[in-house]
């Protein structure tokens, strides 16, 4: 049996699949007509077209996507494309008619810029001689945009309204550095017991002490550009304000120090959990995705582990307060309006803002 698919995301469109040893050229050989041979069966287009607006038309009321998109808005600022999601809007997706997609392959599908990684019983000799079946493939020149990110949202509270939600979306963060940063695997090291499991500092309290919810954390997401530092929750209504202030204080808190029976217990949670990472075909292909894609050395892992067992508290302190900022922390609620928006205005972070769902300005 074989399997192929094709995804877009933020930044990448990649082909992907996966077949027994003895079937990978008949495999080959279908992604390579998929790629070079695209049928542009307006049907399908339009099919498609029509599930994804419909997709859309769900997503626009969850709180969740809501409290996600307007978060990248604040973060990214409402011009910046990396504030944009990646399934469009339905305004965006109406607009798209078949002849952008083929102006799209024909500008931006190049051997220029593609990269390749396989893994499974073959050799390397046999991947070059596979992968140079691609040798046909007209070469165009790409250029990639340099984005940056020039005005994040005033630090402060923003609320988005969802009348009558049962639950409040809890977001608190800021801009993160890129996955390519040098020192970016000592933010995710730094941020693993404030939030970056399930026995993290913000879910021990909301979900396992306090019963506010059923999970909450925190963690640095980043990619070839800049990315976000987010403690997030998806709490009941009427804990929002205390859920809020918890999160609040406890990341202030978690600034000022960690103690060694603390960073010990992260650096073994994170050591040991790479022993069963690297065991299947799928682990070890998302292994390599770093090194394609964002060109770490091929030891990265040993170099991660390095770090991890030379962190001391006064350097994870350091970096705690260098990667989370707290003069920095925008804060999004997105809930009920009539039951919770005052009440925030205790927390001291100035009066909350409110906005509508596409992150702007509402009319209170």
């Amino acid at each position: 049996g074989a399997n192929i698919s094709i995804q877009g995301g933020t930044e990448s469109i990649s082909i992907s699949g996966g077949c027994l040893a003895s079937k990978l050229n008949e495999t080959f050989a279908l992604a390579k007509e998929m790629l070079f041979e695209p049928r542009w069966d307006t049907n399908e287009f339009g099919l498609v077209k029509s599930q994804t607006i419909q997709g859309l038309k769900r997503t626009e009321t969850a709180p969740t996507s809501i409290a996600q998109s307007v978060f990248s808005k604040l973060v990214y600022g409402h011009d910046n494309i990396l504030a944009n999601e990646s399934a469009g809007t339905i305004s965006s997706v109406e607009s798209i008619d078949i002849d952008d997609l083929k102006n799209y392959y024909s500008n931006y599908f190049s051997p220029s810029v593609a990269k390749v990684m396989i893994v499974g019983d073959i050799t390397k000799e046999k991947a070059v001689a596979l992968f140079n079946g691609l040798k046909d493939w007209p070469v165009k020149e790409v250029k990639i945009p340099d984005l940056k990110v020039s005005s994040s949202a005033k630090p402060g509270i923003y609320f988005v309204d969802v009348p009558n939600a049962k639950q409040s979306q809890v977001f608190a963060g800021h801009l993160g550095p890129s996955y390519s940063c040098p020192d970016y695997y000592k933010a995710v090291v730094i941020n693993h017991h404030l939030g970056g499991d399930f026995n993290g500092i913000l879910n021990m309290i909301l979900r396992e002490k306090k019963s506010f919810t059923y999970g909450a954390r925190s963690n640095f997401s980043g990619a070839s550009y800049a990315g976000q530092f987010l403690a997030s929750s998806a709490v009941q209504a009427n804990s929002t304000f205390e859920s809020t202030q918890i999160i609040r204080d406890e990341i202030k808190k978690y600034i000022d120090g960690i103690s060694s029976e603390d960073l010990e217990q992260t650096k073994s949670t994170l050591l040991k959990g790479n022993a069963g990472k690297f065991e299947t075909l799928m682990q070890l292909a998302g292994m390599l995705q770093p090194v394609v894609m964002y060109n770490l050395p091929f030891d990265y892992i040993k170099q991660r582990e390095a770090i991890v067992q030379k962190m001391t508290p006064e350097e994870h302190t350091k970096l705690a307060q260098e990667f989370i900022r707290l003069d920095m922390l925008i804060y999004l609620i997105v809930g009920d309006k009539e039951t919770q928006f005052d009440k925030l205005k205790e927390l001291g972070l100035g009066d909350p803002v409110l906005l509508d769902k596409d992150g702007k300005p509402a009319t209170k």
